[in-house]
């Protein structure tokens, strides 16, 4: 008896190669698969810390640092100057994606911090201030509108032939005109008669 047929009598007849395990392609496909699957839902803590870390790091290193967040989950940041003038650059990272921001929906207070018209981020107390002005010129201009409808409803009954015109403003645009008409400067003093013009901000631009 010869070594193959040793290998033979042990291997019940089977030549030894045929007992080796050989892998398939749906067996590595599948192990492949289980690797992606590790990485993306079991590391993505670990990575999003690390691309965080590097982020920050990189934050750091020109300068930047945040300065607030508001409500909707935008952070603003403020970006040091490199040529040593206290005018930094100013940026908001919106918490949706791009394409469905639109930069009226940031708060007002927000808006003048970025255009650089306040000096320092607005407080909650600011915040909340603006929002009852703004709530209380709404209402105002609800209460225009409803009186406007109604006086027009009677001068209406009165004059069958009336027709409404249809240039007519709003009763919030015509609160907005009479509350910039109270700001604007006396034409008939003129330039140079110790008369300041101060710019109202319009809380709906």
């Amino acid at each position: 008896m010869d070594f193959s047929d040793l290998i033979l009598a042990v291997t019940g007849g089977v030549p030894a190669m045929n007992n080796l395990p050989v892998r398939s392609a749906y067996s590595i496909a599948t192990q492949l698969k289980s690797i992606r699957s590790l990485w993306i839902n079991d590391m993505k803590i670990q990575r999003r810390c690390t691309r965080t870390g590097f982020v920050g790091m990189f934050d750091r290193m020109m300068g930047k640092k945040m300065v607030g967040k508001d409500r909707d989950g935008n952070t603003y940041w403020e970006i040091w100057n490199p040529h040593g003038k206290f005018n930094p650059r100013r940026e908001i990272r919106y918490a949706k994606p791009l394409e469905d921001v639109e930069f009226h929906e940031v708060i007002p207070e927000w808006r003048l911090w970025l255009r650089h018209i306040k000096k320092f981020p607005p407080t909650d107390e600011e915040i909340e201030r603006g929002e009852r002005e703004r709530a209380e010129t709404l209402r105002k201009a609800r209460e225009i509108e409803a009186e406007d409808a109604r006086l027009e409803s009677l001068w209406e009954l009165r004059n069958p032939d009336y027709q409404p015109s249809s240039s007519r403003k709003s009763g919030l645009d015509r609160l907005l005109e009479h509350h910039r008409s109270r700001h604007q400067p006396n034409a008939a003093s003129g330039p140079g008669k110790g008369v300041r013009y101060v710019e109202e901000y319009d809380p709906f631009s």
